[in-house]
């Protein structure tokens, strides 16, 4: 499966992000969660600004990596340092719809 877009609306926050689910999400088990942060020259309200570096740009053609990859966009007036709870909002989000395996969650920056 490629990427998704996705938007959070939650509690006053507001998130844009695309989220990885592999192929292998068919079985019943759990996946590791990966949490990938883009540096500032991806910020902004256009999710496909950060389509095309990094890691999601290689999970564009991925169907099999073993996680659930959420990739956030962070407004471009701000930076991540201030954006800790719309973070935690998305990622319990993702958490109560998903299964991850909370033994497996990594971040990326």
């Amino acid at each position: 499966m490629t990427q998704i877009d996705g938007k959070l609306d939650k509690k006053g926050i507001k998130v844009n992000y695309l989220l990885y689910l592999s192929d292998r999400m068919k079985t019943n088990q759990k996946f590791p969660l990966l949490l990938f942060l883009h540096g500032v020259d991806q910020r902004g309200d256009d999710v496909e600004f950060i389509r095309h570096f990094a890691l999601p740009q290689i999970l564009e053609s991925k169907t099999d990596f073993p996680f659930i990859v959420v990739s956030p966009q962070c407004p471009g007036h701000s930076s991540w340092d201030k954006e800790t709870n719309a973070i935690i909002t998305l990622l319990d989000e993702i958490n109560s719809i998903y299964p991850v395996d909370p033994k497996g969650c990594t971040l990326q920056v």
